[in-house]
Parts: C-alpha cells; sequence; structure tokens
C-alpha cells in the first residue's frame, strides 16, 4: 500500500513539476518562412507569332509564359554549327533574364533532325539542356532526363516544346512549347 502511495504521489509531483516548467517559458520559435519564388512575367498582351511562347516555370520560380517583348532568336554559331540554341528574353521579378533551350551537337547533322533530345545524366556542353539565368547571375540547369524537342524546323521558324526539372538554388520544373527565329528570317 505504502509503494503505491508513494507512486502517486511521485507521479503528481512530477505532474506538477512539468506543468509549472511549461508556464512562463518562451514560446518555441515560429517557423521560418521560406523566401517567396521568383515570378516570370506573361509578356505583353497582344503577342505577335514570332515573341509567341507558352512555358510554365513551377517550383522556386512560378509562372506562364505567353509572350515576350522581342522575337526570340535561333542560332547555330561556331565552334558547333549543328547546335540549335533558342535564346528567349524573359522577365522574372520585373528584371530581364534569359531562359535558354538547345537542342545539343548533333541538331542538323545526318539523321539528325526534328525530333526528342534528352538531358543525359553527365551535362556537357555540346548535349541538349536548358537554363535560366537572372541578371545576377542566379542560374538553373536542366536535370537528367529532361526533354527537348523539335517538332518543325522549315529554316527559318523552329518550334519545339521542353519539359523537366532543374537544379539552382531552389528546385524548379519546366514545361511547354517554345518557338524562334533564325537569323535573317
Amino acid at each position: 500500500m505504502r509503494s503505491r502511495l508513494t507512486a502517486r504521489v511521485m507521479a503528481s509531483a512530477l505532474g506538477t513539476l512539468m506543468l509549472g516548467l511549461g508556464c512562463g517559458a518562451p514560446a518555441a520559435p515560429a517557423a521560418t518562412r521560406s523566401p517567396s519564388a521568383h515570378k516570370i512575367s506573361a509578356g505583353p498582351p497582344n503577342c505577335q507569332a514570332d515573341s509567341a511562347q507558352d512555358i510554365i516555370f513551377t517550383g522556386d520560380v512560378v509562372g506562364n509564359l505567353k509572350c515576350q517583348s522581342a522575337p526570340t532568336s535561333c542560332s547555330q554559331g561556331q565552334p558547333e554549327p549543328a547546335k540549335l540554341i533558342a535564346t528567349i528574353p524573359v522577365m522574372v521579378d520585373g528584371r530581364p533574364a534569359t531562359f535558354t533551350v538547345s537542342t545539343g551537337g548533333t541538331y542538323g547533322l545526318p539523321g539528325h533532325g526534328p525530333g526528342a533530345y534528352e538531358v543525359p545524366s553527365r551535362l556537357g556542353a555540346g548535349d541538349p539542356q536548358f537554363e535560366l539565368q537572372l541578371t545576377d547571375m542566379t542560374t538553373w540547369v536542366s536535370s537528367s532526363g529532361g526533354m527537348v524537342t523539335v517538332l518543325t524546323d522549315d529554316g527559318t521558324h523552329v518550334r519545339g516544346t521542353v519539359e523537366g526539372g532543374l537544379t539552382g538554388p531552389g528546385p524548379m520544373r519546366v514545361s511547354g512549347s517554345w518557338g524562334c527565329a533564325r537569323a535573317g528570317a
């Protein structure tokens, strides 16, 4: 009987002590909010065909690029004349930025025209890839498994799709259609 009484007294004392420690104790610090995502501007409402895009950004950068103020250019410059690169001007948080889509170094070579080009697991300069670079040089680069697809290329205009994840300061994903005009088109 005495041991039961001792156990009850101890439990009661322990409960009172724990309750007392909680009173007047500072509250746990509030969870820190993660910084808000960067925002892509949709672009001007009246869009000419050469400026039309439909690229959705989610994650660390959010928004749906529909149009940019200047046409997107395609280049196939030296030293890789076969490498097709679309340089798409975008506005992120009200500042100019660039979203670049590249088919890699084999595009345009025999047997390598319109089609799907997968971002490899070990990314190199001549590989299919895409990236977003802000004015302050913050950059997100395509992750393995991303896809750059050229749907049409008539020699003056190129249309395609892009889909996949990007790594950078935080995770990001893009999907949608892009287009560009070749120099002199």
